[in-house]
């Protein structure tokens, strides 16, 4: 079950998907500049705001847990892809990658990536809105800090792959006090912005 801090969250996202604009942490309105286009239904600011959901539910409130990660992607209407289909999404690693079902013909905006008996999740998007990623992704992490679980950011750099720009940001979560293992979260944009991975994984201190 998601803890208050996480639903409140879910909220602003909701209201984002619908193109509202919420504060940031740098004082301007995630959303502003977001396109007609890019907040219609389907659009990227849609994608976006569904990928960051599915990677809450499923990623952080599953830290570690196989069996909860599957309860939440079933729960939320995932179907796991066939083998012989899921190559594309597990780069060259044994796992099991979770998709919505969509209609004949049609790719999934995104997918869930699990490893059964590893500690870590993904979420694998394409055509998010770049303009708003990463500041959902940092909100989101840094709203599950309190005073029983320190969230630090640990890295926020450009990158650039092929002379584009990226964008690689990491958070690392602790229990307070420590309890000898903690969690990173991790966002990677490719250089265009289009295409986003989310990552959660429990690690000993």
């Amino acid at each position: 079950m998601l803890d208050p801090r996480s639903a409140m969250l879910l909220a602003g996202m909701a209201a984002l998907s619908g193109c509202a604009t919420a504060p940031s942490r740098s004082g301007t309105a995630v959303g502003q500049g977001v396109t007609a286009r890019s907040a219609a239904p389907g659009g990227p600011m849609h994608v976006t705001a569904d990928a960051m959901k599915a990677y809450l539910r499923v990623c952080i409130a599953n830290p570690g847990s196989d069996e909860g990660r599957r309860g939440a992607l079933v729960a939320l209407g995932f179907a796991n892809v066939p083998p012989e289909a899921a190559t594309p999404f597990l780069s060259g690693r044994p796992g099991v990658a979770w998709v919505r079902p969509v209609p004949a013909g049609q790719m999934p905006a995104y997918a869930v990536v699990t490893r059964p008996g590893e500690a870590w999740c993904s979420v694998l998007a394409r055509g998010v809105e770049p303009s708003v990623s990463p500041e959902i992704f940092s909100h989101m992490v840094e709203s599950l800090r309190s005073p029983q679980y320190d969230v630090r950011k640990v890295g926020d750099v450009e990158v650039t792959p092929g002379g584009g720009i990226g964008r690689d940001i990491r958070y690392v979560g602790t229990r307070r006090p420590p309890a000898g293992t903690g969690i990173v979260y991790v966002l990677s944009m490719d250089a265009d912005g289009g295409r986003m991975l989310l990552s959660a994984g429990a690690f000993r201190e």
